[in-house]
């Protein structure tokens, strides 16, 4: 089954912050399953919609996800997938070309339960004023997520271990909240290094970013701040050429979605900082694209040539209790997940998440 629904260090960042930092008040909703589908395709799994309630403050707003169970033997740990700015829980399971650039497929044939959540202010989720929408309170509704999960309140038992899984700004997120809150049991940081070219960053924001109020997919009606990308323009802002599928690119345009400029410079300054990834105390791994023209420039940012060259590069960024396992995807760019290799990546999550949280 594809995707429930389509979705769709500097000062710049600091002035963006407090430019945001004007808005206020939420959308809120509520909470229950909508129907099961079942894949017939062999390896099948179960998905169905889920709407999650939470709190930023103390306002209500709900936490739209799609949860997939595996037909067979489940482990015991979930996956939280948390996507990258821009995006919506579609990044995790895009339906083209047979689901072959599914990570949550690849995942599930692997005996693991995944929840892909519109993470807030993306997809159906609730979307508040951007100046809401930060790091801090992304961590936040996440942390209430794992809560949930643990408790029962979303699969309908108890999980016994939450692994959560990030791209992009959704590791930056998935750094901050497991330092913060020390809920999760493995993390896993794909998209996302200490070493931002803010460079590379700085010509994406500048070229390929636009306020989503201007762009047709959107409209006026949304809060001016938040930001998508401009028409066109995702190919050459996530993807390497010599490594996507074009259908990947189509699907990609059509899907896209907001981010709010707050929740940016919030990963940017913290979510990526060695400051906040060397308090990281449960088994990590870090998963990059060799071609990511953010976060592999020798130079510039990370030496991302080989598995052992990215451990070399962020060696000093995590601390001993991380465990630091290292994995590149060769050739991918910064979507390395729909990369034409990207289930290679996602086989390589599943392999190591084996080692790092055996079944008990």
């Amino acid at each position: 089954m594809g995707p429930a629904r389509k979705h769709g260090r500097n000062t710049r960042f600091r002035r963006l912050a407090a430019v945001a930092a004007a808005a206020g008040t939420v959308l809120a909703a509520a909470a229950i399953p909508a129907d099961a589908s079942a894949d017939t395709a062999a390896g099948a799994r179960t998905c169905r919609d889920v709407t999650i309630p939470a709190k930023v403050g103390p306002l209500d707003v709900s936490v739209h996800g799609v949860l997939c169970t595996p037909d067979g033997p489940a482990k015991n740990t979930v996956q939280l997938l948390l996507h990258g700015g821009t995006y919506n829980a579609s990044y995790w399971d895009y339906p083209v070309a047979g689901g072959r650039y599914s990570y949550a497929r690849q995942a599930n044939s692997g005996g693991y339960t995944t929840l892909a959540i519109d993470r807030l202010g993306s997809g159906t989720s609730s979307r508040p004023l951007s100046a809401l929408v930060t790091v801090d309170s992304q961590a936040n509704v996440v942390h209430q997520i794992v809560g949930r999960l643990k408790a029962g309140e979303v699969t309908g038992a108890p999980a016994d271990r939450v692994a959560l899984v990030g791209h992009s700004m959704g590791t930056g997120v998935a750094s901050v909240e497991t330092t913060a809150y020390h809920d999760v049991d493995a993390v896993v940081l794909t998209g996302g290094t200490s070493q931002l070219d803010t460079g590379a960053l700085l010509k994406t924001l500048t070229s390929q970013v636009w306020p989503a109020a201007l762009d047709p997919a959107f409209g006026p009606l949304i809060d001016p701040l938040y930001l998508t990308t401009r028409p066109g323009l995702r190919a050459a802002a996530f993807h390497d050429a010599g490594d996507v599928d074009p259908e990947v690119v189509q699907y990609d345009e059509s899907t896209k979605d907001v981010a709010s400029p707050v929740e940016l410079s919030g990963v940017v300054l913290k979510g990526f900082s060695p400051d906040t990834t060397r308090k990281i105390t449960v088994p990590t791994m870090l998963q990059v694209g060799s071609r990511d023209r953010l976060f592999c420039a020798p130079g510039n940012a990370a030496d991302c040539a080989s598995p052992q060259a990215l451990a070399r590069a962020q060696a000093t960024a995590f601390g001993p209790a991380a465990r630091l396992h290292t994995s590149v995807l060769p050739g991918a760019g910064h979507d390395l997940q729909l990369a034409r290799n990207g289930a290679d990546a996602a086989r390589d999550v599943t392999r190591w998440l084996d080692t790092a949280l055996p079944a008990q």
